[in-house]
Order: structure tokens, then C-alpha cells, then sequence
């Protein structure tokens, strides 16, 4: 689902997407 979901953002616009998803992605690492 995550890979599929990047594809879609990168279509719509992965820059606006990936901000906040890498910010998501950080919190839950950490």
C-alpha cells in the first residue's frame, strides 16, 4: 500500500505529500 500510495502522490504532487508523510513517518520511528 505504500509503495502504490508514493506512485499517486508523486503524480499529484510527491513534494506537497511527502512533507507531511516524511514528518508522519519520523514520529513513529522515533
Amino acid at each position: 500500500q505504500t509503495e502504490g500510495s508514493e506512485v499517486q502522490v508523486t503524480s499529484s504532487g510527491n513534494e506537497e505529500h511527502e512533507a507531511p508523510m516524511q514528518k508522519e513517518k519520523e514520529t513513529d520511528d522515533s
